[in-house]
C-alpha cells in the first residue's frame, strides 16, 4: 500500500531550505578543458557559479597535457577561483573515455597485468580419419593455447584434447568416427579491433593500481591540502569489459572475446570443480546440461572481480583520501547486464562507488518515445536505435534502487545529462529530461557539458553558456535553480515502497529466454505503483519479519521476478525462503524450467506461482496512488522525511493533458511548492489538471508556510486581437540590442520556408493590452522555445517550458505595453550533426494569446 509518512511537529525543513535559498548543490556539471587562458576559465566558472552552481567536473579529453605542467596550470586556475567562490571540483580519471588507459601509462605495463581477452575459432570435421592434422592460425601459439576441445555434433559429447597434440603450427589428432566441432581456445592481448590497446585491465587489482599511480595520486600530491575539501573526488567515465564493440554481445556470442586474467582458468576450475576446457565449450557451445552452467559461472565471476579489483579499488583509495568516487558505466541498450560494452552487472559495477550513476545522452531519451525502439545517434550511425523500454522504465530505476539499498551512497543517484542531443535540444526539453529523472529518484546531476572552446564548439552540443552565444542561457539558469530546489526536497529521507522487481543479470547470462526487468517495471510505473530493482546478491542477506523481507532499511511485501529459462540454485534457496516467511511472489510470464549451480544443470522438480504482465497491476493494486481515472502517462514518487513527506507528480506525454482526482494517504491538508517561482500555492481541491511538461511537488507536513492565494479571475478569456505585434530581433551575442524586423504582424511560425528558419536567438514581441486596473491571467498559448513577459517594463516573469501562462499583477487602466522574448535554440542556425536527431520545432510565439481578468 502507499505509506502514509509520518511528521513531526515543526514546518517540514526542507521546504523551509529551498524557500530561504538555502539548499544543497545538486548539480556538478563538465567543464571541458582545452588548454584556454586564465581569464578565459575565470569567465566560465563565473558563469557556471551565477547558474547557482557550486561544483565543477573537469574533463580532461580534450586537453592537450592531461597530468602534465599545462594541465597543472590550468588546474591551478581553477582551484584558485572555486576556492576563492567557495566551488568544488571533480576530475575525470583519465585522459579520454573509457576509463582504463591511465594516462598512456597502462600500455607500458608487463603483460601480465594488461588486458587479455579469450578467442574461440572452430573447425568442423568427420572421422574417423587417423594421422590428421589441423593448422593452427599464428596467434595460437603455445603459450597462448588455453584449451582445444571437440564436440560431437549428434551426441554433444566432449573430448579434451591435449595440449601437448600441437607442435609448432599444426594439431595432431586422430579424428574418431562421426562429425565433431573442434573449439580451439587462446588468449591475447589488446581487444576486439584493438579498440582499447594499453588498456588496464579491471579484473586485475594491480592493473587498476596502474591508473591510481597515473592519475589520482599526481592529483593528491598537487592538491592534497584540498582533498576533502575544495576537491570534491574523481570520476570514471565509462569503464567496462569491452569484449565487443557493441550493446547485445552476450557471453558465447560468436566472435565475442571474455575478458581474461592470467589466473581465470585455475578460479574457474576452483569455483566449479570442472577442467577448463570444459568450461570454454560450455561458454561457446550451446550443449544441453553444460552451457548455461558454464555462461553464468564466467559471468558471476568476471563482474565480481571487477567490483572488487577495479571499482572498489579506486573507491577505497578515494574514501581514504577524504574524497568520494563517482562515475557510470554504459548501460545502453540493456548492456549493462552484458559483456560487450557493459561490466556484467549494473549493480556490481557501481557497489565500491560513492553514488549510483548513469547516463544519459546522445538522444537516449526523447519525448513521447517510451514505448518504442527509436532512432538515436547512439555509435555515430544513422541507423543507431534506443531502446525506449530500456532507458524509459528501467535505468534511472536501477540507479535509485542502488542509491537507496546501499547505505554509503546515502541515497545519491547520479545522472549525467543533456549532453550530445544537438543545439536543437533547448530547456524545455532539459525541463522534461530533469522531470523524468527526478520523479524516478535520480538527485544528483552531471549537466554535460560547458565548454570554454571558441564559439561554436563542435564538440557535442549544446553547451551551455557558449560564450554568451546562446540564448538558453538565460532560461538554463532558471532550470537549475529548478533541479537544485527539487533535487534537495527528494533527497535526505526515504521513497517507500513495498515492491521489489528482480534484476534480470542471473537469468540473462544463463539463457536467452529471459524477460528483461523493464517489462514488469513498465507495467508497474504505468500504474503508479511504486518499486525497486533488487538483485540476488541483496537478497541473500535480506531479513524477513512477519511477511516481509528487509534490505537495509528498506522493507518488501512482494517480489516480481521476470520470467526466464534457467534458476539458479541460490535463487531457488531464495525463493524457499519467501515461501517459508510467507512473502508473495510471482514469476512473470515464465517459469524456468532447469536450475543450475556452478557446475550442474537439473530439471526442475517442482512448480512456481506465475502471472501474466497484463495482470501484474490488478495484483498490487493496493500499492498504487489512488486516481479516479487510468493515468498511464503520470509519473508519481512519494519521499518522506521525518518531519513531512513530499510527492512529486509530473506528466510525461509532450502534447496530452492529464485530468484526475488524486487521493493522496495524507489527505487534503498540504501545500503545492512550485520549485521554479519558489512559491508555496494552496492544495487545490477536485480534479488535478496536469499539462505537458508540467509537474507539482505537494507538501505534506506541520505547520506549513502561509500559502500564496492567487488571484481570483473571470471565466470569461478574451483572445488577443492578432495582426498588432512589434516584432525585433536579436541574437545572443547582439542581445540587448534588437533589430526591428515587423511594426504590425500577425502572429506566425518562423520555421516555414521564406521566413527566418535559420534563425536563432531572441524574438521580442511588443503591443498594448487594454487594462481596467486588475490583475490578468495572459496565457501565451504555444511558444517555442522560452518566454519572458514584461508590463510596462516590469517584469512578470519567465516559463521555459509550457504552459507560457504568467499573472499581470500591476496593470494600469487603459493601455498597458507587453513585452514578450522568446528564445529559440542554436539548432535552427547550426544545424549541427546530433541535431538531425531531434525534431526542429517551431520558431516563435504561436499563439492563441488570451487574457483573463481578475474580478472586482
Amino acid at each position: 500500500m502507499i505509506l502514509k509518512c509520518e511528521k513531526g511537529n515543526g514546518s517540514i525543513k526542507v521546504l523551509q531550505d529551498v524557500l530561504q535559498g538555502t539548499e544543497d548543490n545538486r548539480l556538478f556539471p563538465f567543464l571541458w578543458m582545452h588548454g584556454e587562458d586564465e581569464e578565459t576559465l575565470r569567465d566560465e566558472l563565473r558563469h557556471i557559479r551565477a547558474c547557482g552552481i557550486s561544483s565543477v567536473c573537469l574533463e580532461s579529453r580534450p586537453h592537450p597535457d592531461f597530468v602534465g605542467a599545462r594541465w597543472w596550470k590550468d588546474v591551478d586556475v581553477i582551484m584558485d577561483e572555486a576556492r576563492r567562490t567557495g566551488m568544488h571540483v571533480w576530475v575525470l580519471d583519465d585522459r579520454a573515455f573509457p576509463t582504463g588507459s591511465a594516462n598512456g601509462m597502462a600500455e607500458k605495463a608487463p603483460d601480465a597485468l594488461r588486458r587479455r581477452f579469450v578467442r574461440e575459432r572452430h573447425i568442423d570435421v568427420c572421422g574417423p580419419l587417423s594421422g590428421a592434422s589441423i593448422l593452427l592460425q599464428g596467434d595460437e601459439l603455445t603459450d597462448r593455447l588455453l584449451a582445444i576441445t571437440a564436440v560431437n555434433h549428434e551426441t554433444q559429447q566432449i573430448i579434451e584434447i591435449p595440449l601437448a597434440a600441437v607442435e609448432q603450427d599444426a594439431l595432431f589428432w586422430n579424428i574418431p568416427q562421426g562429425s565433431w566441432r573442434v573449439y580451439i581456445f587462446s588468449q591475447f592481448l589488446y581487444g576486439p579491433h584493438n579498440l582499447l590497446e594499453g588498456y588496464l585491465n579491471p579484473l586485475i587489482r594491480e592493473s587498476t593500481q596502474i591508473l591510481i599511480d597515473a592519475v589520482y595520486q599526481p592529483h593528491y600530491a598537487h592538491y592534497a591540502a584540498d582533498f576533502g575539501q575544495t576537491f570534491a573526488g574523481f570520476f570514471s567515465d565509462e569503464p567496462g569489459f569491452y569484449a565487443d564493440l557493441n550493446y547485445y554481445t552476450k557471453v558465447g556470442d560468436p566472435e565475442t572475446t571474455p575478458l581474461w586474467t592470467p589466473t581465470m582458468a585455475q578460479e574457474l576450475e576452483q569455483l566449479s570443480g570442472l577442467p577448463i576446457s570444459v568450461i570454454l565449450t560450455g561458454m561457446f557451445a550451446d550443449i544441453p546440461g553444460r552451457s548455461s552452467t558454464c555462461k553464468r559461472l564466467y559471468m558471476d565471476h568476471a563482474s565480481a572481480l571487477y567490483r572488487d579489483n577495479f571499482c572498489y579499488v579506486l573507491g577505497d583509495w578515494c574514501r581514504a583520501h577524504g574524497v568520494e568516487y563517482m562515475g557510470h558505466i554504459v548501460e545502453d541498450n540493456n548492456a549493462h547486464a552484458r559483456m560487450g560494452y557493459g561490466a556484467g552487472h549494473f549493480f556490481r559495477a557501481l557497489q565500491g562507488q560513492d553514488y549510483a550513476g548513469i547516463d544519459i545522452v546522445l538522444n537516449q531519451i526523447i519525448p513521447g518515445m517510451g514505448e518504442i525502439e527509436h532512432t538515436a545517434c547512439l555509435d555515430g550511425g544513422s541507423h543507431s536505435t534506443a531502446d525506449g523500454e530500456f532507458f524509459t522504465y528501467l535505468l534511472a530505476q536501477m540507479a535509485a534502487s542502488q542509491a537507496r539499498l546501499e547505505p554509503h551512497k546515502h541515497g545519491r543517484a547520479m545522472c549525467e545529462i543533456f549532453g550530445a542531443f544537438g543545439w536543437a535540444e533547448g530547456t524545455k526539453m532539459m525541463k522534461w529530461m530533469a522531470d523524468f529523472m527526478l520523479v524516478r529518484g535520480i538527485n544528483y546531476f552531471v549537466p554535460h557539458a560547458f565548454s570554454p572552446r571558441e564559439f561554436p564548439d563542435v564538440d557535442s552540443p549544446p553547451h551551455f553558456y557558449a560564450h554568451g552565444n546562446n540564448p538558453q542561457y538565460l532560461p538554463f539558469m532558471r532550470l537549475c535553480q529548478y533541479m537544485n530546489r527539487t533535487a534537495h526536497l527528494l533527497s535526505g529521507g526515504e521513497a517507500p515502497c513495498s515492491i521489489a522487481v528482480l534484476y534480470h543479470a542471473e537469468a540473462e547470462w544463463t539463457h536467452r529466454e529471459c524477460m528483461l526487468s523493464q517489462v514488469p517495471a513498465r507495467v508497474l510505473t504505468q500504474a503508479q505503483i511504486p518499486f525497486d530493482i533488487v538483485t540476488q546478491d541483496l537478497l541473500k542477506n535480506a531479513v524477513f519479519e512477519q511477511g516481509t523481507f528487509i534490505i537495509g532499511s528498506a522493507r518488501y511485501e512482494a517480489l516480481v521476478i521476470p520470467g526466464h529459462a534457467v534458476m539458479t540454485a541460490e535463487l531457488q534457496v531464495l525463493l524457499d525462503n519467501l515461501e517459508h516467511n510467507n512473502v508473495p511472489y510471482r514469476f512473470v510470464g515464465q517459469v524456468p524450467n532447469l536450475v543450475i549451480d556452478f557446475a550442474d544443470e537439473t530439471a526442475l522438480q517442482r512448480t512456481y506461482p506465475t502471472i501474466e504482465v497484463t495482470a501484474l497491476a490488478q495484483w498490487l493494486k493496493k500499492y498504487r496512488l489512488r486516481t479516479d481515472a487510468v493515468c498511464p502517462q503520470l509519473r508519481a514518487r512519494q519521499y518522506c522525511h521525518s518531519d513531512g513527506t513530499v510527492w512529486m507528480l509530473t506528466n510525461e506525454h509532450p502534447y496530452d493533458v492529464i485530468t484526475t482526482h488524486i487521493f493522496f494517504p495524507e489527505g487534503e491538508h498540504g501545500v503545492v511548492y512550485d520549485a521554479m517561482d519558489n512559491t508555496v500555492y494552496p492544495l487545490p481541491q477536485g480534479e488535478w489538471v496536469i499539462g505537458p511538461y508540467e509537474s507539482r511537488l505537494v507538501i505534506f507536513g506541520e505547520n506549513l508556510p502561509v500559502a500564496t492565494v492567487p488571484p481570483i479571475f473571470a471565466d470569461e478569456t478574451v483572445a488577443l486581437p492578432d495582426g498588432q505585434w512589434a516584432v525585433s530581433l536579436a541574437t545572443a551575442a547582439e542581445y540587448p540590442h534588437m533589430t526591428r524586423y515587423c511594426e504590425q504582424m500577425t502572429l506566425q511560425n518562423f520555421n516555414m520556408p521564406n521566413t527566418l528558419h535559420h534563425f536563432s536567438g531572441i524574438l521580442r514581441y511588443e503591443t498594448i493590452i487594454e487594462g481596467h486596473g486588475r490583475p490578468i491571467l495572459l496565457d501565451l498559448g504555444e511558444v517555442y522555445e522560452t518566454a519572458q513577459v514584461w508590463l510596462n517594463g516590469e517584469e512578470a516573469g519567465l516559463c521555459i517550458a509550457p504552459p507560457y501562462r504568467f499573472v499581470l499583477k500591476h496593470v494600469r487602466e487603459g493601455n498597458n505595453h507587453l513585452t514578450v522574448e522568446v528564445r529559440n535554440t542554436l539548432g535552427h542556425a547550426l544545424r549541427d550533426n546530433f541535431s538531425h536527431y531531434l525534431v526542429q520545432e517551431p520558431i516563435g510565439l504561436i499563439g492563441p494569446v488570451t487574457l483573463t481578468y481578475g474580478k472586482r
